[in-house]
């Protein structure tokens, strides 16, 4: 199986997985939940800040990704979404509580 995506994710997608080869299940799950799932965890920090993030090309990365596997699959999206800008507005994106 692979990721049906344009040309220039494909080249991202490439680099990616050159850089983190565990990753690749990624490609056997697309189009499902699971799939979904495994992309949107590695975007968020799930481990309470003890996560080092990627680099910043390879979070673009998997962000495109994300988008592109809800614009092809609507159905796996999260019914409930989060409002970024009341986060950002109450407190909760607070740059300076989360050490940045």
């Amino acid at each position: 199986m692979t990721i049906q995506a344009p040309s220039t994710l494909q080249a991202e997608l490439k680099q990616f997985f050159d850089a983190y080869p565990h990753l690749q299940s990624i490609v056997s799950q697309w189009g499902t939940q699971a799939g979904r799932d495994r992309i949107a965890s590695l975007i968020m920090d799930t481990r309470d800040g003890k996560r080092q993030g990627f680099p910043t090309n390879h979070a673009q990365t998997l962000l495109r990704l994300l988008m592109e596997h809800d614009g092809k699959f609507p159905e796996y999206e999260p019914k409930q979404k989060f409002d970024w800008a009341a986060g950002a507005l109450d407190g909760r994106l607070d740059r300076r509580e989360r050490g940045f």
